[in-house]
């Protein structure tokens, strides 16, 4: 007599048979497909059930699998110089969406200087790297320090491109009094004495 088989598969049992031809009693494995779990998981909209089977198991394999063909149709997106698209997952775990998004921005934002305020260009805005600009205002310099003798006075040097000015002492010859000298009589006569 043959020794029973050792059945090594999931839901797999020692089933005993009759061979037809020798009429004797053959066991050998075969699957009980009631020892096998019947849970069946639950698609989305997006997928579509797929049973595999496994050499190690007699129960077939259920499985989620994405089908493109059931996500809803989106039209391309048109993107900006500024942007490149993107894909994103929508609620459907399978689908996906074109998304539009910003390239990072090279340019870096200006430092203002004394008396500069920033602003943005109001026609950039709309983009992803609004242009960013200094904007000179003179009431926002701060007031000269030096203290000129009374006879300078406090002049601003034009230069080109700053906002501020250095500012410098001149001589001012506006107010200067200039010094009214008198001839003496007696020296008057000293001289006519040695003329002659």
């Amino acid at each position: 007599e043959e020794p029973s088989p050792i059945c090594e598969r999931e839901a797999e049992v020692v089933l005993g048979i009759i061979d037809k031809w020798t009429c004797c009693t053959k066991e050998v494995c075969g699957c009980d497909m009631t020892l096998c779990e019947t849970a069946i998981p639950t698609c989305t909209n997006s997928q579509k059930l797929v049973v595999g089977h496994s050499p190690l198991s007699c129960c077939p394999q259920y499985q989620c699998e994405c089908d493109p063909l059931k996500c809803p149709s989106i039209s391309t997106l048109e993107c900006r110089e500024d942007q490149f698209m993107i894909q994103v997952q929508q609620e459907e775990p399978c689908c996906f969406s074109p998304l539009c998004v910003c390239e990072s921005c090279t340019e870096p934002i200006p430092l203002c200087t004394d008396g500069e305020f920033l602003t943005v260009d109001l026609n950039t805005t709309h983009f992803c790297c609004p242009q960013y600009y200094c904007v000179c205002d003179p009431h926002l310099c701060p007031a000269p320090l030096l203290n000129c003798a009374e006879d300078m006075k406090l002049v601003k040097e034009n230069v080109s491109g700053q906002c501020c000015p250095p500012w410098h002492c001149e001589c001012s010859c506006e107010n200067l009094v200039m010094p009214t000298c008198e001839v003496k009589k007696m020296m008057c006569a000293y001289f006519k004495k040695y003329q002659y």
